[in-house]
């Protein structure tokens, strides 16, 4: 659809069942009378803006620290933005290449990471190493290849949830003092900090909207990890 709609269902998967989840709030309509019109207001969008955002800002960098965003999705496209506008030296991370490393450069990222074609940990230590990795994508397996990648006194902030384990190298993590936390999202506050902050620094997600009616094709595309980068349905006026 051209037009991006105030009253939005988002597609949320729950424990393999299709549920819609319909939100609308004062505030938020506000800030769509001042233009702001790409902010949809949903719970699932809401939910991982906030943890996007709040992860970063409670991860101890300051600015022109080197920060890398592993992995480039619903949670990713969003961190890079939060963490671009933070003032953080962004480094993206992902496995596509070309149009994906276009994207993450539009969106803020100053380098962008190859993870297939190149040594992730060798090329964030060829910069000094990352003083926060956050880690976004839904896999222990990235998550233990990428730690030592961190700087001295480096933090792996994880909040892409996975039921793989995360296996620590242990000299790595005491000699270099380092770290790892997870984060799951954040309180009332905190979710009107992330939107004032959006607003104010223009982070917007990206979101594709389908008229209800073609609910069943949004859900199969978000499911099959196509979604770019989220899937939301409108309900007409």
């Amino acid at each position: 659809m051209a037009r991006d709609d105030l009253h939005a269902f988002s597609i949320i998967p729950a424990r393999h069942k299709h549920v819609l989840i319909w939100r609308t709030h004062e505030w938020y309509r506000k800030q769509m009378k001042r233009g702001y019109t790409k902010l949809l207001y949903n719970q699932r969008n809401k939910d991982e803006t906030i943890v996007s955002y709040n992860a970063l800002r409670n991860s101890g960098a300051r600015a022109d620290d080197l920060v890398a965003i592993l992995g480039i999705g619903g949670l990713g496209h969003l961190a890079i933005q939060f963490a671009a506008k933070m003032g953080f030296n962004t480094v993206a991370i992902g496995r596509a290449g070309g149009k994906e490393e276009e994207l993450a450069k539009n969106l803020g990222a100053s380098q962008y990471i190859n993870n297939r074609s190149q040594n992730a940990v060798e090329e964030l230590n060829k910069l000094g190493g990352a003083k926060v990795i956050l880690a976004t994508v839904p896999s222990g397996k990235a998550m233990t290849e990428i730690f030592e990648g961190l700087a001295v006194n480096g933090k792996l902030v994880i909040i892409g949830a996975s039921d793989e384990p995360i296996q620590v190298p242990l000299f790595p993590l005491i000699l270099g003092r380092r770290s790892l936390i997870g984060w799951p999202s954040g309180t009332s506050i905190d979710s009107q900090d992330t939107l004032s902050f959006s607003v104010l620094s223009g982070v917007k997600s990206m979101n594709e909207v389908f008229p209800l009616e073609r609910a069943a094709e949004a859900y199969d595309l978000m499911m099959n990890g196509k979604a770019r980068f989220r899937c939301v349905l409108t309900t007409g006026n």
